[in-house]
């Protein structure tokens, strides 16, 4: 991961270092603001508007990937998480 600091850090050795302590400490509470769990059996067609173009451009890049495991290959849950 490349971070790049800002101007009044960077100049600073241990100001760069606090920075990386902070980041360092980041658990995924710190970046979510909210979650929702949902029931979506269907993985060719989501029940969900905004995921149908993500599931639409995942089927296309599995079908274009040699030798990649399909969305059949695999045993997904019905439950998505949305972060």
């Amino acid at each position: 991961m490349d971070v790049f600091l800002r101007p009044e850090y960077r100049e600073s050795k241990e100001k760069a270092q606090k920075v990386r302590a902070m980041l360092e400490l980041t658990t995924l509470k710190d970046l979510v603001i909210k979650t929702q769990i949902y029931f979506d059996p269907d993985d060719k067609i989501s029940d969900l508007p905004e995921d149908q173009g993500f599931l639409s451009a995942f089927h296309m890049f599995s079908a274009t990937t040699a030798g990649a495991a399909t969305a059949e290959d695999n045993n997904f849950s019905p439950w998505v998480l949305r972060m």
